[in-house]
Parts: structure tokens; sequence; C-alpha cells
């Protein structure tokens, strides 16, 4: 029902017009958000500015139409925004030409994303970029969580909603640990800092710009 009254809304108002939608949204759904706030206010933006143009020409318009459901996984239970302290990893794999994503930790289980708990079945993951056992900080990776077709976690995907909340109920905010998930090199976000098939990597021009999805909220 909700992706029904939403698909309406895409009808009317220009999702990528940051002044529109918040407006609209805001007007429609109060204070209290809504269970694909995220989506809107995170997951487009975030691809919009960090994607390079091959992710962005395929996975853009499938968001913009609702397609598919986004959000923004970077706070942990144990660390909150403390970027510099992140469990979550992932290991570039120069063979397979595949990052490993793990969440090695209870405290690294990604906690409080909206839109997580039931909606989302993509999410942009924030991990730290592991490549030859050298660190190279927070970097934000496009990964699928649940099904398109049935809606169910994908394997290694553990995920579910974080439970009563005092305030914001209605932006379904949610837990996620990942097991030795594996995706290809081309999900990590690339417009700026960038991993070669090798394993060479290109750091972006300032390393805080791997954060402009969470100043921008």
């Amino acid at each position: 029902k909700t992706r029904m009254l939403l698909s309406k809304i895409h009808d009317i108002v220009d999702v990528t017009n940051d002044a529109e939608r918040t407006h609209v949204f805001i007007q429609l759904f109060g204070a209290d958000f809504f269970p694909v706030f995220l989506h809107f206010t995170m997951f487009i933006p975030v691809l919009q500015g960090q994607a390079d143009d091959e992710m962005a020409e395929e996975m853009l318009p499938k968001a913009i139409n609702l397609e598919i459901i986004g959000t923004y996984a970077q706070t942990e239970m144990g660390h909150g925004t403390n970027l510099r302290e992140l469990e979550t990893t992932a290991t570039y794999d120069r063979q397979a030409e595949e990052f490993v994503l793990n969440t090695p930790t209870r405290s690294a289980t990604k906690w409080w994303p909206g839109s997580l708990g039931k909606m989302a079945n993509y999410a942009i993951v924030t991990a730290q970029l592991l490549i030859d056992g050298k660190n190279h900080g927070p970097h934000n990776f496009l990964v699928q969580l649940r099904s398109e077709i049935d809606h169910r976690p994908l394997p290694g995907i553990t995920v579910g909603d974080i439970g009563p909340k005092m305030g914001v109920n209605g932006s379904d905010n949610g837990f996620l640990v990942l097991d030795h998930i594996r995706i290809p090199r081309k999900r990590i976000l690339m417009k700026h800092g960038k991993v070669a098939k090798d394993g060479t990597y290109s750091p972006p021009m300032h390393s805080k710009i791997n954060y402009g999805g969470m100043r921008y909220v």
C-alpha cells in the first residue's frame, strides 16, 4: 500500500527537486517521517553525488521510479556516526574482482538506518575499505539486501526492525548484519575515489568527500 501511494505521489512530484520533495512529504507525513524517507533523502542523493556514470545510469532511474527501495547504512550499534571507529569491512579480492563485506562484531551491526527494517531491498553501506591489509578508510558500497522478487533477505544477510522507539515510529528504522557478502568491484561508489581491477587505489581529491551523504542530511 505504501508503494502504491508513493507511486501516485511520484506522478505529481519531482522527487529530484529537493525543495519540492521535502515540502510535499512533510505536508503528507508530518514530523514522524514515513517508511521510505531515507530512500529519497539519502539513497538517491548519494547515488547522484558519489556514483560513477555507469552505476548512475543503471541504478538512478530504478531508484527514482521506485523500482527499488534503498537506504543509507552508515551508523553502527557501537559507534553511531563516528566514522573513524566503524568496524564493518569491505576487503578487496583481486582475483575475483569483488569486495567482501563483513560485520565482524556485534558492535559493528548497522543500527538505526531508516527504511531498513522492512522496506528497503538495497542499501548504500559505509565500510572500511581494505586492500592488501591496508585500511583506506570509510567508503560507500551499493549492496542488495533483499530479493526484488519476493523481498526475502539474501543469503548471508540478517536484517530487520529495531523495535519500538520514542518518536519517529514511521521511519522504519532497522538493523543489518553482513556475513562475508560478495559484491562486484563496480559496486563501490567510484565517482571520486576509485579501485582498479588490480587493486590500485586512487583516493578522492579530499578524504571528507565520502562523508557528503551524511553532511547533506
